[in-house]
């Protein structure tokens, strides 16, 4: 009796498996990050220390460039918006030696939170960021005329 229950088991299984495999994954197809200018806020991998900051974010061809100040210090770098996971994921470097790491933020409306790691934390710490945005980029002034 077990035996005879076996084959129709495994069948039904096998069908289940095909029709759940071919069935298509909702994903979000979230809207991509404002470009502009963000207040950044965050804590190191510890969580004892706090830091705050702006960013600039521009669109560029098929992903983004940032430049930002976060406690006085300089950071630059490049990143890619999936809209399917509605994250921006952004590799950066500092003015310091070793200041290199990734970020991968969630988009949420005109907010980016996620978390941060530095390539050479011998801890792999990550850390948590918030990303608040505030204007849009203003075109430079040019100077006036005599």
């Amino acid at each position: 009796m077990k035996r005879s229950l076996l084959l129709p088991t495994f069948l039904v299984l096998l069908l289940c498996g095909l029709f759940f495999a071919t069935q298509r994954v909702p994903f979000s197809n979230s809207p991509p990050p404002r470009e502009g200018v963000y207040n950044v806020s965050g804590n190191d991998p510890a969580g004892l220390a706090p830091y705050k900051g702006n960013a600039t974010l521009i669109r560029h061809g098929s992903g983004y460039v940032f430049q930002g100040v976060i406690d006085d210090m300089h950071y630059e770098g490049v990143g890619l918006f999936d809209p399917r996971a509605g994250t921006l994921s952004l590799s950066f470097r500092g003015q310091e030696q070793g200041d290199m790491g990734v970020t991968l933020l969630r988009v949420e409306g005109d907010s980016l939170r996620g978390g941060w790691l530095y390539m050479d934390d011998p801890e792999g710490g990550s850390g948590v960021e918030f990303w608040t945005w505030q204007h849009e980029v203003l075109p430079p002034t040019e100077p006036e005329g005599d």
